[in-house]
């Protein structure tokens, strides 16, 4: 079963993905690499990105502690899908 992003998630799992504190690592290496929720947070309110962070941990796409976050296996095949992320 494929998951349908929201705009927001799609928002927040892209910012998760290019935060800047990924800093050196290639596109498979950010899988599972946790970032501050503050670096990549893509909306005025961090009540939207806990929100949005609550959904797409519930569809597996990302993960948090409440102080980091980061994407999953599934949510980078997401980004992957949405061309995001180019094809090997």
């Amino acid at each position: 079963m494929k998951n349908t992003l929201t705009a927001n998630e799609f928002e927040a799992l892209r910012a998760i993905f290019e935060c800047e504190y990924h800093d050196g690592c290639a596109p498979e290496q950010r899988i599972n690499n946790a970032v501050y929720v503050w670096a990549c947070n893509p909306f005025r309110s961090q009540r939207s990105f806990s929100g949005t962070m609550a959904s797409l941990s519930k569809k597996g796409l990302a993960a948090t502690d409440g102080e980091c976050c980061w994407i999953t296996r599934a949510g980078f095949e997401a980004l992957r899908e949405a061309g995001i992320i180019p094809q090997n």
